[in-house]
């Protein structure tokens, strides 16, 4: 099975990285102040990398 990526921020077209943080993984944006884009403003958070993933991209897609 492929390895799931992210897919980029509709607004500014970057990847955003996943990143973790006591026993959660979040969307991060490291050059973006949060809530400036939508890859900075997402913030759901799962227990498990792929969810987390599954979750940006779905918002991307029905966004």
């Amino acid at each position: 099975m492929a390895e799931l990526k992210p897919k980029p921020c509709p607004k500014c077209g970057n990847v955003p990285e996943i990143a973790y943080v006591c026993g959660e993984y979040f969307v991060f944006s490291a050059d973006k102040p949060a809530g400036s884009c939508t890859c900075s403003s997402f913030y759901e958070m799962h227990a498990s990398r792929e969810r987390e993933i599954e979750a940006w991209n779905r918002s991307i897609k029905n966004g």
